[in-house]
């Protein structure tokens, strides 16, 4: 079926919708008169339903080959994603452990009165400070928790309503304390592309 035998259709079709939208049957043969148009317009339906699926199925079907060709390398460059930000966050775990010892031993090392220590400690700093690459930040995110004690949780959470719970600590961006539960912090690694 081409685009001229689909415009004739169309105009065939609302001729005949028009026809009908002007048909009141109230009689037997107006009754059987409907009864013959309804199957018309069901063979209609189902003829260009066909000649519809007989175009678009081989569509459908290349995309969804080209889709499913896609699917993978997607989903490993998503599982590449996931792993690196995860090992980001580990990274930046133990360097701001490193700069925090850093910290800590400068401070030591002052109370101490020694100098040479201290100028150490206060290169450590310096060097163990986490610079975030360019596009690269870190946000946190609120929403994760987990029940410590469900009989202190108030009714409006009970059935323990998860989706209820998740809401509040999101609005509340984690400032908010619901007895018995315990609002975990989460920072992700955001990227620009």
């Amino acid at each position: 079926m081409n685009e001229v035998e689909i415009t004739k259709e169309l105009m065939l079709s609302e001729q005949r919708l028009a026809s009908v939208r002007d048909f009141h049957p109230d009689n037997q043969l107006g009754y059987d008169h409907a009864a013959d148009f309804a199957r018309r317009a069901k063979s209609e339906c189902e003829r260009l339903e066909a000649a519809r699926v007989k175009i678009t199925k081989p569509m459908r079907e290349a995309l969804q080959a080209v889709q499913d060709t896609f699917v993978p390398p997607i989903k490993n460059y998503a599982a590449m994603l996931a792993l690196l930000k995860g090992r980001m966050m580990e990274c930046q775990k133990v360097m701001l452990a490193k700069h925090d010892a850093a910290v800590l031993d400068a401070q030591q090392a002052y109370r101490q009165g020694d100098m040479q220590q201290l100028a150490v400690a206060t290169q450590a700093i310096t060097t163990s400070e986490v610079v975030a690459p360019q596009g690269v930040s870190t946000r946190v995110t609120w929403g994760d928790f987990e029940i410590v004690d469900s009989s202190q949780i108030p009714a409006q959470f009970w059935m323990i309503n998860q989706a209820a719970i998740r809401l509040a600590i999101v609005q509340a961006k984690g400032q908010i304390v619901i007895p018995g539960v315990r609002v975990i912090k989460n920072e992700v690694v955001a990227l620009r592309s």
